[in-house]
């Protein structure tokens, strides 16, 4: 699966991170992409994540 989605800080893309790797259903997870963009006067982090979702039955 991948996910992509904006957040404020890089902080929190590894936050993300971090909580998705102890998900027991999901492996493999990485980020892919992560980088700053403007939105007005707001500067936020455009990022993609990717993780392999667990076989039914698969053992962690």
């Amino acid at each position: 699966m991948t996910i992509d989605g904006y957040t404020y800080s890089h902080d929190a893309v590894a936050r993300l991170l971090s909580r998705l790797a102890v998900i027991p259903d999901l492996q493999n997870v990485a980020l892919q992409s992560s980088s700053l963009a403007g939105v007005g006067k707001q500067t936020i982090v455009h990022f993609s994540i990717a993780a392999d979702v667990r076989s039914p039955g698969a053992s962690s």
